[in-house]
């Protein structure tokens, strides 16, 4: 350390002679660059301790840290001891010694079951076998060596689990057991295994249909906004970040473990305040391993909304799927694949209120409230309007107005196209209707998801590995309104057609020069697109009516939207302007 620091300091005084010889122009800028080489070397200096000192630092966004300490029986550290860590269903193995306290770390080390054995001259082998190493954990294997032969062996295959006291984040690791066996909810969405993590609100839906496709949830955590959450697949970034979805939901047989960080989380877990959720997929082993499942919901089994007196409306909900997995060079280059459809066909009820035939004549004596006429008229029936010089209706003020004779417009006042309007409504088709909850309509919501994922898993050496994963899914959505073309007022619905697209694709790569350099590089790309059309796009609806100027273009096409103060609605109204 010495020697470095005489060449910086000798470097820079020599700096500072070439300096001196400079005009007096320039004297005051050379003095300042100088200061700044010196902070510089001084920078240099500091980083080389540390990094002569310090533990490496360590990617654990897909990878994991297997570490311990080799003890002799007295309880002694034994140094030189070779440690060797081999993956149980993939043939990975790594290898490194103790240090002079008799520590061993195996940094950037894949997640997976682990055979962990040390070895020395004049003991006997030690191994401790079916240690699981989680993503994104300090998994402690403490081993103890006995004197004797190192060709005997003491092999432990199970040990009680110590408390985490390598690291200092608090979070939770939902593994592929978990995952598959309890209960997931819609769309069997991993998502709502949220609810387990401590300081976690129960996982919520967010967004419409269409523009949250994939239904994907959200949660707060520690008392944060769902916004602060980060959401990644195998450390790549996975957030629709206007409205803070998750992209690509993987299908939970796809799943190997789920990792939440919801405090103190490592400094490559940034841009996140709430919690942060790291999803790994499952890899390919030496065994060959598959799966076919289906689960199917079906309106038949299910009760008929209390007010409903139509025939049920049908639903058929279906997912069902695949994976496969294992070795395609036995120890060297593995695979996995899985494959998900979901056929969801919804028959939705919808109850509301339409004109009833009286009104549409102009009779409204049962809506217990006097109409009065805001124009002059030529006689006592109110038939014909006073007009002005100008042809326009002679309005009269609020306290001389009249009502209209037994609350009934005449015909001859009703505007044209107030009556095309109107005859997009359709009539009430209840026993005896009233004047609210008078029409019932049964309509269907279609969506179908296709999704597949594929990884590949290459160990080209010890030291050396590649992964590579790519996703697709697939929505197409359509929701039936219910006034055909025309919208209408129906509940929790979008009445229209739409198409997601989602891509999400990484390359992972660690090379290990030494057990204290260690170089990971991951890139990764994820895509999204959503496309939304109202029932009636393309169409020129709003000209056909005569409202002009309003169908410009694609964009503008359709019926406009047409509310009533108590918020009754005639088009879709939920794209474009209206």
């Amino acid at each position: 350390m010495k020697k470095l620091f005489g060449l910086s300091s000798s470097w820079i005084h020599s700096g500072n002679r070439s300096h001196a010889i400079q005009t007096e122009e320039f004297a005051a800028p050379a003095i300042t660059g100088l200061f700044k080489l010196w902070q510089l070397g001084v920078a240099v200096l500091l980083g080389t301790m540390l990094l002569g000192f310090s533990a490496p630092a360590m990617g654990q966004a897909v990878n994991a840290t297997l570490l311990g300490t080799v003890m002799d029986a007295s309880g002694a550290a034994v140094a030189e001891a070779r440690v060797t860590a081999t993956e149980m269903k993939t043939g990975l193995s790594r290898s490194t010694t103790t240090n002079d306290s008799g520590n061993y770390a195996f940094a950037d080390l894949p997640p997976g079951q682990y055979e962990v054995a040390t070895e020395k001259q004049g003991f006997k082998k030690a191994v401790r076998s079916a240690v699981d190493v989680v993503v994104n954990t300090d998994t402690r294997v403490n081993l103890t060596l006995e004197p004797g032969a190192i060709t005997e062996s003491v092999v432990v295959n199970a040990e009680t689990p110590i408390l985490q006291t390598d690291r200092a984040d608090v979070g939770a690791k939902i593994e592929s057991r978990q995952v598959v066996d309890l209960p997931l909810g819609n769309n069997r969405n991993f998502q709502n295994l949220l609810n387990l993590v401590p300081g976690a609100t129960r996982a919520h839906r967010v967004h419409s249909e269409f523009f949250n496709a994939q239904d994907s949830l959200s949660t707060e955590v520690n008392g944060q906004a769902r916004l602060f959450n980060n959401l990644q697949i195998e450390g790549v970034d996975d957030n629709e970040r206007t409205g803070l979805l998750q992209i690509y939901i993987p299908p939970a047989e796809a799943i190997q473990t789920v990792d939440v960080g919801t405090s103190n989380y490592t400094a490559e877990f940034g841009r996140a305040g709430g919690a942060v959720t790291n999803v790994i997929l499952k890899s390919g082993t030496n065994d060959y391993h598959g799966a076919a499942y289906e689960f199917n919901r079906i309106s038949a089994l299910a009760a008929k909304p209390f007010f409903q007196t139509l025939a049920k409306a049908p639903t058929t909900y279906n997912y069902y799927g695949g994976n496969v997995g294992g070795p395609i060079l036995r120890n060297k280059l593995f695979f996995f694949g899985d494959f998900l459809r979901i056929d969801d066909s919804r028959g939705k009820f919808d109850i509301l209120a339409v004109p009833r035939d009286d009104f549409r004549s102009g009779n409204l004596g049962a809506g217990g409230t006097t109409i009065y006429d805001p124009y002059q008229t030529t006689d006592a029936t109110h038939a014909t309007l006073a007009l002005d010089a100008s042809g326009k209706p002679i309005p009269v003020a609020p306290a001389n107005r009249t009502p209209f004779p037994n609350n009934t417009i005449p015909a001859s006042r009703f505007s044209p196209l107030a009556l095309k309007i109107l005859a997009l409504v359709p009539h009430t088709n209840v026993t005896n209707p009233g004047l609210s909850n008078n029409y019932q309509q049964n309509t269907r919501f279609l969506k179908n998801t296709t999704a597949f994922d594929t990884k590949f898993d290459f160990n080209r050496k010890d030291n050396d590995r590649f992964a590579f994963r790519f996703s697709r899914a697939v929505q197409s959505l359509n929701d039936q309104p219910i006034f055909g073309l025309a919208g209408g007022p129906k509940g929790g619905g979008f009445q229209g057609t739409g198409e997601q697209h989602v891509q999400s694709g990484a390359l992972n790569h660690t090379h290990v020069f030494s057990p204290s350099l260690i170089v990971e590089t991951r890139v990764g790309v994820s895509h999204y697109r959503n496309i939304a059309h109202n029932s009636d796009f393309g169409s020129k609806a709003s000209d056909a009516l005569g409202i002009t100027g309003v169908n410009l273009d694609a964009f503008t096409s359709g019926l406009t939207g047409i509310l009533k103060p108590d918020g009754w609605l005639l088009g879709v109204p939920a794209v474009g302007p209206r």
